[in-house]
This record gives C-alpha cells, structure tokens and sequence, in this order.
C-alpha cells in the first residue's frame, strides 16, 4: 500500500508567505481608498512661496526702519522686541501678568482668590530678578491689598519697557516677532497686552481719557501684530490679548463722554479685526507645512523625519481649504460643515490638530469680528444715558439702532443679550448649552 508523501514544508511556508502578502495587498488597495491622498503639489508650492515673499517683504521693511531710526530716538535701531517678550517669562511674570488682570477688572480690591494664585506663583520663585525691566516685587505677607495697588499703579504709569515698545511699534522694529514661524512667544505677547490694558486703567482712573486710548490703541497694534503672524495659534492668542485691552476699553470709555473723533480711532481698530485674509494664508501655510513634511524641520528633528511627517499631513490642504471657504459665514451657519471637517475617524494626530485648532481659531475671529458693531451700539447708549439720565431697559428704545440689526452671536445665531438701565449694561452672548459664554461689553456710569 502506497502512502501520500507529505508536501515539503518550505512549500507550505512558502504558499502561506504568498497568501498573506495576497492579503496585504488586497488590504492596502481597499485602505488606499480612505487614506487621504497627498496635496497638489502647486498648491503647497504656492502657500510656502506666498509665505517666503512675506516674510522677505517684513525683513526688508525692518532693515529701512533700522536705517531711519533717529540718533535721539527713545528706542537705539538695534532694539528687539523679542528681548522685550523674554523678560516677561517665568512665574514672576505671571503673577504680575495675574495681579494687573484683577486690576482692570477692580481696582479697588485684589480677590481673595487672586491672591491665593499669587503666593502660588511667587513661593518657589521668589519676586524675580531685580535686573528684569518688568520686576515688580510682591511682599504678600507684610503688604496689604491697598499698598500692593498704590505700588502697581506707581509701576503701570512708570515702567519703561512699556514705553519702549511703543516707540518701536511707531518706528516699525517690531516686524521681526512676525517672521518666526515657530512660537514668537504667544504667552508673553499676551502678558505685555495685558500691561497695556492696566496702564490703560490707570490713566483712565487719573482722568486722562485720550491718553488712556491712545494705550489701549497700542495694545491692539501688538495684537494685530499677531494676526499677521502665519499660523492658526496667532488667532487664538490674539483672542486673549484683545479679550483684556477690550476690558480695559469698557473703563476708558466709562471715564467720560469720548469725542466723535475718538470714536472713529476705536471703531477703526475693532473693525480691522473683520477680515479673514489672515487666517485664511494661516492654515494655508500651516497645512503646507504639513504636506511637505517641513513641520519635523521646524521642531528640530531630523531631517529624514520630513517623509514621515510629510505622509502623516495628507489631507490637510484639503482640510484648509474647506475651512477657507467657510470663513466668509458665521460658524452658526456652517456647523454641518464643521462636524465633517472635524471628523477624526481616519485623520493622523497633525490632521486633526491642524482641523481642532483651525475650527477654534475661526470661532474666536468670528466673536472678534462682533465687537465694531457691538461698540457702535455702546456709543449709542451712552448718548442715551447723556441725554435721558439713564440707560435704556432694551435696545428697542435706541432710535434709530446704529447698526442694521441686533448682533447676530455668532456661535450661535441668536441676537446678542442687553441688560440694562440705571447706571450699568452688559452685552452678553446668550445663554446656550455646549457653547462658553462670552461678556462683549460691560459699562458702569
């Protein structure tokens, strides 16, 4: 009787190795199907042309306002604005960035709260160095609220870094934060805004309204530098910062009736917050970045790591581009749009961060953009309050409504909320679940 002679056994691995590469492939073909494909090729070209040109176009605008800097000029040609966001690190910085925030709110208190932030701040690192242009020592334990604001009132009105950069925002030094595509320390921007926004208080508190503007006018020059910063992060930042000269803006306009002129000044400086343009080239250059793998380069590492970082940004043009076309609409207007472009299911990690945080960005720029038209209904109620002793109990008594419409919020689409009458309004967004709550205006007689 004859037996079977079994199959060798490399025969059988070797149908078993061809099986499963038979499978593999299958499987790579159907996931080619879902796995974003790699943008145009002209398109990422064009964004990180458009930012190179940019970029030399800011340089050599520095380099011309370098050489027509007077010899008896306040700030020496060679002075940087980044030395000035450098000196504003640590938790000594913070907690002045704390103290001066409270401050705008009140300034006639420190929370409880406020202070407890403050000793948490300030009891590993000390008050800082003595040497920095923004010390400010803190003796919490031997100084009551009282003596900590006289001091800080002292410092807002006499700091000299502050006056520096104003000088330099007048003679155009201060392009070069704009040209870093990596973080032009977004925080510390922040934290000198929200200077800005005390000094603003200050000057209010004094009487000296045009002087208080024209401050708070500086701070949003530095915000706006932000806003031509190329990357989505610089909406976001400039959110915040604007968010506190706004609240020092309430104070200065609650300190006395302001000229038609001067109401001109801050309409224009709200109004060029409306714009799309810049956060529109943000996530273009940002996703360019991405397709072409540079976004390794820029965090340091090696350069092999491009093709990695390069197949992990497939998708992101396509993502910015379909944000794009969304910014000339309210995001209440756009929400099916949003939760598909949103969506994480086959994203990579770079994907979904350049979608997440370009989806915020246009929410924040979208609240931004109300505020022209929100102080344009304050003027009017403060001329109101001028004429009849108080301010009105509704919108519906300003005849006529300096604007088309009751503000739209724009996260959601119901019309801003009023309240007020007697001595005080607030312009709120309206209450909605899912959606933060943002105070547009707060006046106080």
């Amino acid at each position: 009787m004859r037996t079977r002679r079994k199959a060798p056994r490399s025969l059988a691995l070797t149908w078993a190795v061809l099986g499963g590469l038979l499978l593999l492939s299958v499987l790579l073909i159907c996931l080619a199907n879902f796995v974003p494909r790699p943008a145009n090729a002209a398109d990422v070209k064009a964004a990180l042309d458009e930012a190179a040109r940019d970029r030399a176009a800011r340089d050599a605008a520095l380099n011309e306002a370098r050489k027509a800097v007077p010899k008896d000029a306040p700030v020496p040609a060679d002075w940087d604005f980044s030395k000035v966001l450098e000196a504003l690190d640590g938790k000594s910085g913070q907690a002045l960035s704390r103290l001066v925030s409270s401050y705008v709110d009140n300034c006639d208190d420190i929370p409880d709260k406020t202070m407890e932030q403050l000793r948490d701040l300030l009891e590993d690192h000390g008050h800082g160095n003595p040497g920095n242009p923004f010390y400010f020592p803190l003796d919490l334990r031997r100084q009551s609220k009282p003596e900590v604001l006289a001091s800080l009132r002292v410092f807002l009105n006499n700091v000299k870094a502050l006056r520096e950069v104003e000088a330099g925002l007048n003679l155009g030094l201060c392009q070069g934060v704009v040209n870093a595509y990596g973080s032009p320390r977004w925080t510390n921007i922040v934290n000198l805004c929200v200077l800005f926004a005390g000094r603003a208080v200050c000057e209010a508190q004094a009487g000296e309204q045009d002087k208080a503007l024209d401050t708070c006018l500086v701070g949003l020059r530095i915000t706006r530098l932000l806003g031509e910063w190329p990357h989505y992060h610089s909406y976001v930042e400039r959110y915040f910062g604007d968010h506190m000269l706004d609240r020092a803006l309430f104070r200065v306009v609650d300190a006395g009736p302001v000229s038609e002129q001067n109401q001109l000044r801050i309409l224009e400086a709200l109004d060029s917050r409306k714009p799309t343009e810049g956060l529109a080239k943000a996530l273009r250059l940002r996703a360019a970045y991405l397709e072409a793998g540079l976004e390794g380069e820029a965090r340091g590492y090696p350069g092999f790591s491009d093709y990695g970082f390069a197949f992990a940004g497939r998708g992101s043009m396509e993502r910015a581009k379909q944000l794009d076309a969304l910014l000339q609409k309210p995001p209440y207007m756009a929400q099916p749009e949003l939760a598909q472009i949103g969506d994480r299911t086959l994203g990579g990690y770079w994907v979904n961060l350049l979608c997440e945080n370009g989806i915020m960005s246009y929410k924040l720029h979208a609240r931004e953009a109300l505020m022209g038209d929100i102080a344009r209904i304050v003027f009017a109620l403060k001329a109101h309050a001028r004429k009849q002793g108080a301010y009105p109990a509704s919108l519906q008594e300003l005849n006529p409504l300096p604007v088309p419409e009751i503000p739209r919020e724009p996260l959601t689409g119901n019309p801003v909320i009023y309240q007020g009458g007697g001595n005080s309004f607030t312009i709120n967004s309206p209450p909605a679940q899912d959606v933060w709550g943002e105070t547009y205006w707060v006046a106080r007689k």
